[in-house]
């Protein structure tokens, strides 16, 4: 491993340590919203939280990111009849 990646390696846990400890509150709050939410409409409850890691190669630059969201949504799904497919007469 090289000293670049063993550097990312010693950093990064505590990077996404302090993000989850200043960022708890809101994530928090995401959740709580989430599981009423998901409790409405009898559905599992469910969140993503992202951990990246951004390194600028010339630089040195570390950037570490921590995302996290609540999707919510709807979905009908069905399938598109063929317009060149013709349709036998009912009842046959």
């Amino acid at each position: 491993m090289s000293p670049k990646l063993q550097s990312i390696k010693a950093t990064a846990p505590n990077n996404l340590a302090q993000l989850l400890d200043e960022c708890a509150d809101g994530i928090d709050k995401a959740f709580e919203a989430a599981s009423i939410e998901a409790a409405l409409q009898d559905k599992p409850a469910k969140a993503k939280l992202t951990f990246t890691i951004t390194v600028n190669l010339e630089t040195d630059a570390l950037k570490s990111h921590l995302g996290w969201s609540i999707a919510y949504g709807k979905t009908i799904e069905e399938t598109l009849k063929d317009p060149n497919q013709l349709e036998l007469p009912a009842g046959e």
